[in-house]
Formats: C-alpha cells, structure tokens, sequence
C-alpha cells in the first residue's frame, strides 16, 4: 500500500502546466489553514496537510487540506485511486523518490519540491517526514506536514515536525494534539468530538525500579491494548510520563466518550505480565467534549486535564466529565506538576 501511495508512477506531469509568479495561486483562507503558534515562520503562513501511514495496519491518513493543496479528495488518496507521486513535477521526482527511501530506512527528512495541482498549476512544496520505530529499531509508521510554500528560497525550520511528538512512543504529543483539533474544527466546526486525557496510576514509580526498557515494554503491552479495541494509533497522544490522550474525532452523543472511556478502563486495568512479575495500573479519565466545554484546542485540553484531576483513582469516579463550576486553580496546579 505504502510503495503505491508513494511509489506507482502511471502519468507523468508534463512540462506544459501553468505558472506564476509565486509557484501557485493562493490559497483560500478557508478550508484546512492552521494558524497555530508552534508553527514558527514559514509554516504559519501556509496551508498544512498532515499524513501519516501505518506500516503495521496499512492505514494512510491523512487531512482535507490536501483538497486545498492538490484539488484531489483526501479519499483519494487514501484508497489509492490517486498516487501523490503523480503529483511530484517530473524533473523533481528523482530527489523525491530518494528522500523517500531514506524516510522508510528511518532518517528524519526535510525537503522541497514541485507538484502540480489538478488544474496543472505548479506548485512548491515543503516536506518534513519522521519515521517512527518500533523496538527493533524497525520503521513501524510515517508521519509527515507538506506545505505550500510562496518562496522555495526561505526553508521552514524541521523542528517544527520533530517536536510534534514524544521520542520514547513516537506517539504525537500535545502540541500535536492542539494542532489536530485546530484542524477538525476547521474541517468540521459543526461535527461533536471529544478529547480525553487517561492517568495510568503508579507507572512512573514501577518504570523507575524496573528501567526505561522495560517501561517501553509495559507502555507498549498497554498501548496495544487500545489498538485491540480498534483505536486507530494515530488518534492516541503522550502529554506527558504518566498521562496519555485520545482524540474522539466523532461523537454520536455525548454519551459515547464515557462507554468508550469504560472500555477503556476494562482492557487496560487487566494485570500486565513482564519479568515474571504481573503489575496492576489503575486508571483514571478526563473527558472534555465540543461544543459544550470549549472551542479551541487548548482550552478543550485544559478542562480535559481539570476533569482528570476531579477523577478518583478507584471506584465509580474514575471517569469525570467537565463541570463548567469547576475553577481551573485545581487544574492549574495540576499542569505545574507535568514535566
């Protein structure tokens, strides 16, 4: 799936397309436009789509803002009826072919080249791809930003991809988060979703006897117990040692991010074998949910966080919603303690 996405070439661009003066038209300002403060310089001023394909599952993902770049469906995509190769401008193609085999080797890649949009407008692009790696040190995901950029010659900043994420997980972190939830309310803004930020209890003092390789270990048996409950990876985020979100994207009712966090509680609470040894995690769930308790990614994060706090590690108050008479002094504390 990935080498066609990437790699089948059935057209080639021809040389005959349109130009102007900056590489392409402007872009709307509706539509997938992230104006987000961690996207420094060049990338605040353009249209961002984020993709990321799953080497394990062989799902590829990725953002409706690449109807906004290319004039192609992100189905499209997605499905393989359209091959994003077909898009590179022919004479850019062998760099970009090369830049993708050392992405699959796992190099982080920053680059730029030329694609031509459906009406055969060339277009510049700018590229940051991180690959993710498993234990083995194998490339077990992609995730990547392409953005149109007005002048080639101003190279955006690649930390602007790798401090997207957590380096121990490769899951995306809360910078990531914030910046998926700016990009749904702008695809979606009518469409519920819900975040929810879980605690696993006790790991940091367990992870600190048995060592970080065998915290990745327990961290990994847990994850992929989400995965089992059919929660795409890329839905899931590291805030910080102990806590973790997941991003509900669409929510029938407001009810259904509690049956989720319930399901969650049940797979993840079951004993976790490693070393002979069997180690309980007792959790505990945040949610927070739009339109009801905010409008914005860090807002919904943060009364996400104040909800956990509320949260007993036992019994039936595991799980707490946001209640608007809740102060955030509590929840504020509550961040300082994050690393």
């Amino acid at each position: 799936m990935l080498k066609e996405f990437f790699s089948r070439s059935k057209k080639r661009n021809s040389s005959k397309v349109h130009r102007n003066g900056n590489g392409g038209r402007p872009l709307s300002q509706e539509g997938n436009h992230i104006r987000h403060p961690y996207f420094t310089g060049l990338l605040a001023k353009t249209n961002v789509v984020i993709w990321s394909y799953d080497f394990v599952t062989g799902r590829m993902a990725c953002s409706s803002g690449i109807e906004q770049l290319t004039g192609y469906r992100a189905s499209d995509f997605e499905t393989g009826k359209r091959i994003w190769q077909d898009l590179v401008f022919e004479e850019d193609r062998p760099g970009y072919e090369e830049k993708r085999k050392r992405a699959n080797r796992g190099e982080n890649i920053h680059h730029q080249y030329r694609i031509a949009d459906a009406s055969g407008t060339v277009r510049w692009v700018e590229e940051f791809i991180s690959p993710k790696m498993d234990e083995n040190q194998r490339v077990v995901r992609l995730d990547g930003f392409v953005a149109e950029v007005a002048d080639p010659s101003v190279p955006g900043d690649p930390a602007d991809l790798f401090s997207f994420h957590d380096p121990a997980t490769g899951l995306g972190n809360r910078k990531m988060l914030e910046a998926k939830i700016a990009s749904r309310l702008q695809d979606s803004p009518k469409r519920m979703f819900a975040v929810l930020l879980f605690q696993f209890d006790k790991l940091k003092s367990i992870a600190e006897v048995l060592g970080v390789k065998n915290e990745q270990k327990l961290l990994k048996i847990l994850l992929d117990r989400l995965q089992d409950m059919k929660i795409p990876y890329d839905h899931l985020y590291r805030l910080d040692s102990t806590v973790f979100g997941l991003f509900l994207p669409n929510i029938r009712d407001e009810e259904e991010p509690k049956k989720t966090a319930q399901r969650m509680i049940a797979n993840l609470e079951a004993p976790v074998p490693l070393e002979d040894y069997e180690f309980l995690f007792p959790v505990k769930i945040g949610i927070s949910r739009y339109p009801n308790d905010g409008s914005a990614g860090e807002e919904l994060i943060n009364r996400a966080e104040i909800a956990l706090n509320h949260a007993e590690d036992y019994g039936e108050e595991r799980i707490k919603f946001y209640s608007p008479p809740w102060t955030s002094k509590r929840g504020m504390s509550f961040k300082r303690r994050w690393i």
